[in-house]
């Protein structure tokens, strides 16, 4: 048999030719990585907090509600009024940045933008508790001062479950929250309203070790998520994939093939199938090498891509043999797809050792509509070897079925 041609390739092929897959036999990997994995942590975690918002933003609110009447026979009214309705125009506030990005949580940006303004408005709602509700306080009872005390350190615990995502920013609203009653406490002069100043700072301590604790658990957590997310990409990829050429192995090639078919026969669509194999491939392999052959695979795979639509399906059956399942064919747009292939890897040439090694495929086409995808691909399979034996270079078309 003949071998394979080695040339100079003429400028004008050289300037229509696809880019160069993997060459001298090189495997092709995974794709890269396509997540930043801190990022999407990040992203993760801002989209939780969002969730949970409603709620936090709820309780913040009754919380607010039943203080006032707690405290409302002991400070100004007008004050209380005038306090409740700040507080719950900025709970408004909230409520709409959580209504207006409840759309847009697949944005990381977005959400990062939101994450802002959320915490603006917990900061200020935070200060009004804890510098407001003490200052409402002064002079007034001691029994109300604690119990505006139990309302400011029962508002500390819920913010660790709310914003433990965050261990900085949940130790911040603590802070706020805590610090001014436990100051007007300490220097009350009442010896057991120091007692209670120590507690809210033995239960400031411990919140702080818990919320760092919380923080890493649920880091590591979503962290792992996406590890897991990543390495069933890649597994699935491998389960997929031919990893010389990176088509579509036999099995992916099928199963997706079936699918396509399936659809076609409700649709009454036609589909064609396109069986494609190297002439002189044995010759390529004992007179160049197996990594000569392997980049002459690649070279093919790398033409198909460059031939085929989004919406054709190609794959290496195995060996130098190839096929591709077109969607809505004709018998005549299946031949000229066919043509293209062939015009292509005769005009184009993979650069292997200062020589320009070129070749030439036998393609059998089967057209059908509601065919079996056995049946079409034999049928296609017959046809290419029909090609082989009338001389290489041929596409040869399969008779209707």
């Amino acid at each position: 048999m003949p071998s394979p041609i080695a040339h100079d390739l003429p400028d004008a092929a050289e300037r229509a030719a696809p880019a160069p897959g993997r060459r001298g036999g090189r495997e092709h990997g995974p794709p890269d990585a396509q997540l930043d994995i801190e990022r999407e942590v990040a992203g993760d975690k801002i989209r939780m907090l969002h969730r949970e918002a409603s709620h936090s933003l709820g309780g913040s609110l009754l919380a607010g509600v039943l203080w006032v009447c707690a405290v409302w026979g002991t400070a100004s009214h007008v004050l209380l009024v005038s306090w409740l309705a700040i507080f719950a125009l900025a709970m408004l506030s909230r409520l709409a940045l959580v209504l207006h990005y409840r759309r847009r949580t697949a944005d990381l940006d977005a959400m990062a933008a939101w994450f802002r303004g959320y915490a603006l408005t917990v900061l200020v709602s935070s200060l009004m508790w804890g510098l407001g509700a003490p200052l409402l306080m002064l002079g007034a009872p001691l029994l109300q001062v604690l119990v505006t005390f139990a309302f400011l350190v029962g508002l500390a615990g819920a913010s660790l479950v709310a914003y433990g995502l965050f261990p900085r920013f949940t130790l911040l609203v603590i802070g706020l929250l805590l610090l001014p009653v436990e100051l007007v406490l300490f220097f009350s002069g009442d010896s057991v309203a120091r007692w209670a100043s120590l507690a809210g700072v033995l239960f400031a301590l411990s919140t702080t070790r818990g919320v760092y604790a919380y923080g890493a658990r649920m880091d590591e957590s979503v962290r792992q998520t996406h590890r897991l997310r990543e390495a069933n990409r890649i597994a699935q990829w491998h389960a997929e994939t031919d990893v010389l050429t990176g088509l579509n192995n036999r099995r992916a090639f099928t199963s997706a093939a079936r699918a396509l078919m399936q659809l076609a026969a409700r649709e009454k669509s036609g589909v064609a199938m396109l069986v494609i194999d190297l002439d002189h491939f044995k010759d390529i392999n004992d007179g160049y090498g197996h990594s000569v052959g392997d980049a002459l695979l690649a070279h093919v795979a790398d033409l198909l891509r460059a031939a085929l639509r989004r919406s054709d399906i190609c794959g290496r059956l195995g060996g130098d043999e190839f096929a591709v399942l077109l969607p809505n064919a004709t018998p005549d747009a299946a031949h000229a797809v066919a043509e293209k292939i062939r015009t292509l890897a005769l005009q184009t040439t993979v650069p292997l050792d200062g020589l320009e090694v070129s070749v030439c495929l036998s393609i059998g086409i089967a057209c059908g509509a509601g065919e079996e995808f056995d049946a079409l691909l034999a049928r296609a399979d017959h046809a290419m070897y029909e090609a082989k034996r009338m001389g290489p270079n041929r596409i040869v078309a399969a008779p209707a079925a």
